[in-house]
């Protein structure tokens, strides 16, 4: 399935409408309550206020259509950021549309809104929502009888966007580069090495702990310092790679070598196909007088050529 970035062009509406709805994209339900301490209940002064996440960074939302296919589509951080700011200043967050029906309730408002840093500390999880880094979380004020009546029901448990984005296809990568690789087999070789490290601190707390409960107070093997686990995941890390351009510089000279022996059986084929057909191979006729050098005149005259 092909996924897709939707993007922001700063100065375009963005999220111009929140649509209260019933089966929200983000997996994150309304709180209500009726005062700041009880959550989830109800009184004859309720308040009417719910709080939801609206938008969630990086998360994968299916969706039925995009340029004609099915497919998945995900917003970046800075996306939601944007999105965030832009629903304020152009003062959206007077009203909402109720499962995308298209008509602005003007009698419910949203009067907070914020990023989530830090999940355990942030006010969404005390409020009893479950949260990630980087959500985008909403507070709405209801008037509407007939919406709270819904929200109190159930029938709506959620916030859902209304916006103009753009679509970009991300593309798969089918390769990894030298570098991606070697990354990773340093990664393995690290992982490899402290899941080892770790067993073996592991069987060694079992095999103490088995030793002082037989009465023989045996102290426990002290784990090798993780400086010196580190040195060795960086000297087999420099070894593999050092091992992979030696293969990489046998693998070309053998190519050369290839090269030098198909060049020297086609001089050999041609000289054979030529001797075969009377031709003495180039270089074997004997040198005319008048093609001989000084030299080489002289030791003809002596009968030495």
């Amino acid at each position: 399935m092909k996924k897709y970035e939707l993007k922001y062009v700063k100065g375009e509406d963005g999220v111009f409408a929140m649509s209260t709805v019933a089966s929200p994209a983000v997996l994150a339900t309304l709180v209500m309550f009726s005062n700041e301490t009880e959550l989830l209940q109800f009184s004859d002064d309720e308040k009417q206020i719910i709080y939801s996440v609206a938008m969630r960074p990086n998360m994968l939302i299916p969706r039925k259509s995009i340029n004609g296919e099915p497919a998945e589509v995900y917003y970046s951080d800075e996306t939601v950021k944007d999105l965030q700011q832009n629903f304020f200043k152009m003062n959206y967050h007077n009203g909402g549309t109720i499962d995308h029906g298209g008509v602005l309730v003007k009698d419910m408002y949203f009067f907070e809104s914020w990023i989530v840093e830090d999940p355990l500390k942030d006010k969404a999880t005390s409020l009893g929502l479950d949260v990630k880094r980087g959500d985008w979380v909403l507070g709405q004020k209801i008037d509407n009888p007939e919406v709270w009546a819904k929200i109190k029901n159930k029938e709506l448990t959620g916030f859902s966007i209304e916006a103009f984005l753009n679509p970009v296809l991300i593309e798969n990568k089918t390769e990894m580069t030298q570098e991606e690789i070697d990354a990773r087999i340093k990664e393995v070789i690290k992982m490899t090495a402290e899941e080892d490290a770790a067993k073996k601190k592991a069987d060694e707390e079992a095999a103490a702990k088995l030793a002082m409960a037989e009465g023989d107070q045996v102290p426990p093997t002290e784990a090798p310092p993780a400086d010196d686990l580190q040195k060795k995941v960086d000297e087999l890390t420099t070894e593999n790679i050092m091992l992979k351009a030696k293969l990489a510089e046998y693998e070309i000279k053998e190519i050369d070598m290839s090269a030098e022996i198909a060049a020297a059986k086609k001089v050999a084929i041609e000289m054979g196909a030529e001797i075969a057909k009377g031709i003495k191979p180039s270089g074997s006729a004997p040198k005319s007088y008048e093609q001989m050098s000084n030299v080489e005149k002289a030791k003809f005259n002596r009968g030495k050529l």
